[in-house]
């Protein structure tokens, strides 16, 4: 028995990827519908040589217009080679405008005596997927949900790779489900040892401390019972990888792949960030995994230090405050019980929220609904 996938070519990439991912075996083949632009743009470039190095062939077909369920449906039956009643066939109703996928399902309809079974596939930007099972007269209402299998997805490596790029050789990979963890990212406090470090040297000289702080302080956030929830939406954590086109590029700092494919890039910077910089990289590492990344930029935030260096923690806050298109998490004491602090001015202003609170906010928005 085999399994033979129909996908439509998307800009994002790797949106239509995890469905494939989740029920490809070695020795399956993608069926590519391509759009002119998909074409001309070259869309599947690496998401081909992914696929094949994991044992899955692909066959790329045109179509003029994917706006025509018609010229969809008839491109797929005019192409698609099947062993009578042996294949499984999936259609991945990512990807193409909102009409190619009434073309999918008007191909499965045909398909429907010749295959094995039909399965209609779907996932967003949920760590879920939903299964849709032969429909011809049911509603698409009716389906079913289910995670996606943490083995089978996306690491970093090939999410760069789909984008064109090549990722150097990380400091650490903590593959969730996978091997021990390094013990000094459990033990002690993440927390109080950066305080130490940044009474004792300018903080323009501990981004490596800071980034393992970072690092070590999301690690034992997943790892804590209560997080359970987060930690199942989590395919690796990787720390200090350098992204590279031919020459090197940038790096990433510490980047959380989420089972959808989707990269979540915490770029740490323990001294003051030049605007112009920081717009540059979070262009360079959203192509580098796709338009669907998130970038969010971490500051050391210590109210209860010494005046003199808390004043350039608090002017770093304004500058980002009043950046565009920034997204900030502030490395918060734990556990702070202040709502307020006072700036270097003497006034009293909000409190910004908390590390773990933010972060696990933002990863609420990929739970299931």
């Amino acid at each position: 028995m085999k399994n033979v996938f129909v996908a439509v070519a998307t800009g994002q990439k790797i949106a239509n990827l995890p469905p494939i991912l989740q029920y490809a075996e070695r020795g399956d083949r993608v069926m590519w519908l391509l759009s002119p632009e998909a074409k001309d743009k070259m869309w599947l470039e690496g998401v081909l040589s992914v696929l094949e190095n994991r044992g899955i062939s692909s066959q790329c077909f045109d179509v003029k217009d994917l706006y025509s369920p018609k010229e969809v449906r008839d491109v797929v039956l005019n192409d698609i080679s099947l062993s009578e009643c042996e294949d499984n066939v999936f259609f991945v109703l990512n990807g193409g405008p909102k009409l190619t996928p009434v073309g999918l399902v008007f191909a499965g309809r045909a398909l429907q005596k010749k295959a094995k079974s039909i399965l209609y596939l779907h996932g967003d930007t949920k760590t879920f997927f939903r299964r849709y099972s032969n429909i011809i007269d049911e509603s698409l209402s009716s389906f079913e949900s289910d995670f996606y299998d943490r083995d089978k997805m996306l690491t970093l490596k090939e999410i760069v790779e789909i984008n064109g790029k090549r990722l150097g050789a990380p400091k650490y990979v903590w593959s969730v489900g996978h091997g021990d963890i390094e013990a000094d990212l459990l033990d002690g406090d993440s927390v109080e040892s950066f305080r130490n470090a940044l009474m004792t040297k300018p903080a323009q000289n501990l981004g490596d401390r800071f980034e393992k702080a970072v690092l070590r302080r999301v690690v034992q956030f997943f790892c804590l019972p209560k997080n359970k929830k987060y930690k199942m939406i989590v395919k690796e954590v990787v720390w200090h990888a350098g992204l590279f086109k031919n020459d090197p590029e940038t790096d990433f700092d510490v980047a959380i792949v989420l089972l959808n494919g989707i990269v979540l890039h915490l770029e740490c910077k323990s001294g003051t960030s030049l605007r112009k910089d920081l717009q540059s990289r979070i262009l360079v590492l959203e192509k580098a995994t796709s338009r669907i990344a998130r970038l969010y930029v971490v500051v050391p935030f210590f109210p209860d230090l010494a005046s003199e260096l808390f004043e350039g923690q608090y002017r770093e806050k304004k500058r980002l405050d009043d950046s565009d298109n920034v997204n900030t998490l502030f490395f918060t004491n734990k556990n702070e019980a202040c709502e307020v602090f006072r700036s270097p001015t003497g006034r009293e202003e909000e409190m910004p929220q908390l590390f773990e609170s933010a972060f696990s906010g933002i990863l609420d928005d990929f739970l299931p609904r």
